[in-house]
């Protein structure tokens, strides 16, 4: 891009060097940034007033810099400043180009939005309403975001406006990212402006030759659009399979819990001296068989010897324990523990088989070591098929899944936090 030639002048104030940048017929001030005089363009740089002690606030930006937005190319020919009531400050560059115009790039806690001015009115009188109430301006619908106050605190360069210290305005601002709507409104005048979140900052620097790097964001600007780069293809790509991890689950569920071959209760005096059940007949050795043992223990435990027989031989054994407490403390009922246990096994062969049970250990209360006194159900099912593994692959894709989802929740309440509070959202 070449540049345009360029004039430099002496503040009519303090005699400083400006430069006259180009910025158009509509410009209105030069603004002295070293003494703070506003002169008027328009009558030989007479001077208007002085922002007297004004700080020059942090920006990348400087202006006489040009450079390219949107394939648009810009001059930077002058720098507002704003302050709000609660003291956050944010830098307008004003942007001219010979072929599109004035435009604004506002650069706040290291978010940057492109601005220009637009004719959509919106649908309703949007002054009284809430945060995330939707509207319609132009083609775009809107999200109330805030209304605030702000002044200005600084200005340098070239604008298309007489600016004074202090001079505040009504500001209203809605969202539809990376779209931000503005209105605003200083008492005689009301100007609506369309702007869009820069969501490469860098390509932007860079065009306008800022050398130096620039630190990321580390809030949520209020047109940020929500983007992660592992996040989201990562639940995108859970989805399907949580959706079959889900649909194993419930089909071996209701198809695959097995067939009951066998169901007998067992009295306490039975469960004490150890008793051997009646014979059940095995069909389907290579499937897992599932035990159930119900008691019914109250605020008490027991450790049942459990093994499996074949006529007069043991084929193995194992142990369960069960415990279950309950109680009411403060008004509040609580329980833990469970009356039930349950066992997974495999027999050698097809046959008849017979358990033998025996409550081994036990205690009332919780260190107790008096048998409670409990009667126990056996059931035992053949044919039975896990789904555990498939449970577990539905958590974690599930958690994966979602993972998007919880983390856009999270991002919108960074993004709304402000307006909302701490409990919305």
């Amino acid at each position: 891009m070449s540049l345009r030639k360029l004039r430099s002048i002496k503040c009519t104030s303090c005699a400083a060097p400006l430069t006259l940048h180009g910025g158009g017929h509509k410009v209105r001030t030069l603004n002295c940034e070293f003494c703070g005089a506003v002169m008027d363009a328009r009558k030989h740089f007479s001077v208007l007033h002085k922002f007297s002690h004004q700080e020059k606030p942090f920006s990348p930006f400087k202006i006489g810099m040009q450079g390219q937005i949107k394939g648009i190319d810009f001059t930077m020919i002058g720098m507002v400043a704003w302050e709000d009531v609660e003291a956050f400050q944010w830098v307008d560059m004003m942007l001219f180009s010979p072929t599109h115009g004035y435009a604004w790039l506002t650069y706040y806690n290291a978010h940057l939005v492109f601005s220009r001015r637009t004719r959509d009115i919106p649908n309703l009188n949007i002054w009284n309403l809430a945060p995330k109430y939707e509207f319609s301006a132009g083609d775009k619908k809107y999200k109330f975001f805030e209304r605030y106050r702000a002044k200005v605190v600084y200005v340098a360069g070239e604008l298309t406006w007489i600016a004074k210290k202090d001079d505040s305005s009504h500001m209203i601002e809605a969202i539809a990212p990376p779209y931000m709507y503005s209105v605003e409104h200083n008492g005689s005048e009301i100007e609506y402006g369309l702007g869009e979140y820069i969501e490469n900052p860098d390509t932007v620097y860079k065009s306008f030759g800022v050398s130096q790097k620039q630190p990321k964001p580390k809030t949520v600007h209020p047109a940020q659009p929500y983007h992660s780069t592992i996040l989201e293809p990562l639940s995108k790509a859970a989805r399907p399979f949580a959706a079959l991890a889900a649909a194993l689950v419930i089909i071996i569920g209701l198809f695959f819990g097995g067939s009951t071959v066998f169901n007998e209760q067992i009295s306490s005096s039975a469960l004490l001296k150890g008793s051997t059940t009646h014979e059940f007949t095995v069909t389907r050795p290579a499937r897992l068989m599932e035990l159930t043992l119900d008691t019914q223990l109250k605020n008490a435990w027991g450790f049942f010897d459990i093994s499996v027989r074949k006529g007069a031989n043991d084929i193995f054994s194992f142990g369960k324990n069960v415990s279950y407490y309950e109680g009411v403390e403060g008004g509040e009922s609580w329980s833990e523990g469970s009356r039930s246990a349950k066992a997974h096994f495999k027999v050698p062969e097809a046959g008849s088989y017979m358990l033998h049970i025996k409550m081994a250990e036990g205690g009332k209360g919780e260190t107790g070591t008096t048998p409670p006194t409990t009667s126990a159900r056996i059931t035992l099912k053949q044919g039975y098929i896990s789904n555990h593994y498939f449970v577990l692959l539905l958590i974690l894709t599930g958690i994966a899944a979602l993972a998007g989802f919880l983390s856009k929740i999270f991002f919108e309440s960074k993004r709304w936090k402000s307006v909302l509070g701490e409990d919305d959202e």
